[in-house]
């Protein structure tokens, strides 16, 4: 942290990244930074041991200071910057199977892996066409270059497993060709793997379902045995106690069942963590690939606000307002509103939100959406984009001007105050690594 003419107090950094990456300090306090002094702080990160199966869905991580000038205002400012990839796992012996796989086409004539991933030029097991990648949860991913054209394969152990692998192919294609003209075009041109999608969609729904039937049952046994805790409460009280023994037998009985149902709850809660962690790795890789399949009519806008229905950030809730119900309204809204077919469509009335009994409904608005998509259909709103076209421009510098928070709500850029966070020290990261802009640009299409 450092600052030009001006003092700051009361500085607190905080740190989010994606799980499994963990911060080993989360937020840190200073309490002051003189003028015209800065301030290296050494940031450290490691895998959650408590994180298990679960997959990277970003390697972003972001640092939000907050501090206050001598005026008494209090400022914000926000960077960000990549973890690198062998965080998540290492590169092992190259697997030339996979159970899932996606293929995405280009312009140019393929680089050799060793020219992508800069940082791992060096390991044995990197071979120019073929690298294999496996993360650190369990699972492993494989990138083949195909020597005719500018294919990639990207294939996997599991579904979910494809989504890191191929950002990481996307972004660092990008930022190999940045310079090139004409510019690189990435295509996807086989059919959408909704197959594979709706599986992961069932099996979140089902670990929901899971966790409130376990839920319930721990329910009723805690009942049942707070009730005979009480009737046992009521005999000890009693002047002539009657024999017990068919009480003691009921509450052991009842005892186990209760330990037993909550070990069930915990069990369930996490299948329940780790069908989201999946989703949201498949949600976002279904985004990834219906942005470059029909990139020609879809727009960036078209492309925000479908992610903003086909949200990625899946939540462990097993409440009537989970995922799937939340995804289901917000398609049905663009089926009736900006990708409506007929007025029938727009003035039809909308159902209140309900818990589902099944994702077949949900399953058939995706699909209707998407062969709307495909049609050339436009998802974003044109006047709302245009309304909205003042908003920071896409792709911009990852550190955002420090912002002051006032009492009335405004905000404004001081000049004379500027504040940045530094990168922790860490080996020299590749140049690919070093482009957050494409990164953000990459994750955003």
């Amino acid at each position: 942290v450092s600052t030009q003419s001006t003092p700051i107090t009361d500085i607190n950094i905080t740190i989010t990244a994606s799980e499994p990456i963990s911060p080993e300090q989360k937020s840190t306090v200073i309490p002051s930074l003189p003028a015209g002094e800065s301030l290296n702080i050494p940031l450290s990160f490691a895998i959650d041991s408590e994180a298990g199966s679960t997959l990277p869905t970003s390697l972003l991580i972001e640092l939000f200071v907050t501090y206050t000038i001598p005026t008494g205002d209090t400022l914000t400012s926000k960077t960000q910057f990549l973890a690198p990839l062998t965080l998540v796992g290492s590169v092992v012996p190259v697997i030339k199977t996979g159970n899932f796989k996606v293929q995405i086409d280009t312009n140019k004539d393929p680089p050799a892996l060793s020219d992508l991933f800069t940082e791992l030029a060096d390991h044995p097991d990197l071979t120019p066409n073929i690298i294999t990648f496996q993360y650190s949860g369990g699972g492993d991913a494989s990138i083949l270059v195909s020597k005719n054209g500018g294919r990639y394969r990207v294939q996997a152990s599991s579904f979910e497993c494809l989504w890191l692998m191929t950002s990481e192919l996307v972004r660092r294609l990008k930022t190999h060709f940045r310079r090139d003209t004409p510019g690189l075009r990435i295509d996807f041109n086989d059919p959408l793997p909704l197959e594979e999608y709706h599986a992961m969609i069932d099996n979140h729904f089902d670990a929901r379902a899971n966790l409130t039937k376990a839920n319930d049952a721990l329910a009723t046994v805690a009942a049942q045995f707070r009730a005979i805790q009480k009737r046992l409460l009521v005999k000890f009280r009693d002047r002539t106690p009657m024999p017990i023994a068919s009480f003691e037998t009921l509450f052991e009985t009842t005892y186990r069942q209760l330990y037993a149902s909550a070990e069930a709850v915990d069990i369930a809660q996490t299948a329940l963590q780790l069908s989201c962690n999946g989703l949201s790795c498949g949600t976002h890789l279904i985004l990834l690939l219906t942005r470059y399949k029909h990139q020609d009519t879809f727009t960036l806008d078209d492309f925000d606000a479908f992610k903003n229905c086909l949200t990625p950030n899946v939540v462990p809730l097993c409440s009537s307002s989970g995922w799937e119900e939340t995804v289901d309204a917000m398609l049905t809204h663009l089926l009736r509103t900006t990708l409506s077919k007929s007025a029938k469509e727009t003035s039809a009335p909308t159902a209140p939100l309900a818990i589902m009994t099944d994702t077949v409904k949900l399953k058939k608005h995706l699909a209707l959406v998407l062969d709307r998509i495909a049609k050339g259909g436009n998802v974003a709103d044109k006047a709302a984009s245009q309304h909205g076209s003042t908003s920071s421009p896409r792709g911009g510098a990852p550190s955002s001007p420090a912002t002051k928070s006032s009492r009335g709500g405004k905000q404004a850029a001081p000049a004379d105050v500027p504040v940045e966070v530094l990168e922790a020290k860490r080996p020299k990261a590749a140049p690919q690594q070093q482009h957050t802009e494409d990164f953000l640009r990459s994750e955003e299409r």
